[in-house]
This record gives C-alpha cells, structure tokens and sequence, in this order.
C-alpha cells in the first residue's frame, strides 16, 4: 500500500505507521534491511563494505563484529579515529 507523505507532524507519522502496520507491513530497521541484502556472506564483492557500515554505524552490533573479525578471524582491529570531548557552547544571554 503506497501512501503519499502527509503533513510532516510527528503524530501524523505515527498513525500512518500504525495504520500500514495494521494493513500487514512489517516494520524493519535498517540493520535487518541490510544484512538481508547482503544475505550470502560468501559474496566477497560486497562483505568488507557491509562489515565496514555495521562497524561504524550499528552500536553494539558493530561491536560485536568487530569482535568477530578480530578475534575468530583475525583481521586486525579496525582503526577508529580518536573521539575527541567537544568544548560547551557559550551560554546564551
């Protein structure tokens, strides 16, 4: 069921997803969307791409890979760039 957006309220947002949903779209998340896509983890094109997405952008389940291409496989760990404390913006007066 295709819908054309609406107004951009959240709660317009809201009953639209609950109306799909109750119409038997199944909500994803990016996260399942792409590990569907790649789905044969034998297809060496695209594996370190996906790895590299997840390690980055995917939390805990990016950590999780990184542990497992480390310490099952033995990649060497990925090298993260240093995160550095922004300073506080100024107050406003």
């Amino acid at each position: 069921m295709m819908r054309a957006p609406g107004p951009p309220f959240q709660k317009t947002a809201l009953t639209y997803g609950k109306i799909d949903i109750q119409a038997g779209a199944k909500p994803v998340t990016a996260l399942s969307t792409l590990l569907e896509w790649q789905r044969d983890w034998a297809n060496l094109d695209t594996y370190d791409a996906v790895i590299d997405l997840v390690k980055n952008h995917f939390g805990a389940y990016g950590v999780g890979a990184e542990y497992a291409s480390t310490m099952v496989h033995g990649a060497p760990p990925t090298p993260f760039p240093e995160y550095v404390v922004p300073k506080p913006a100024p107050a406003y007066k």
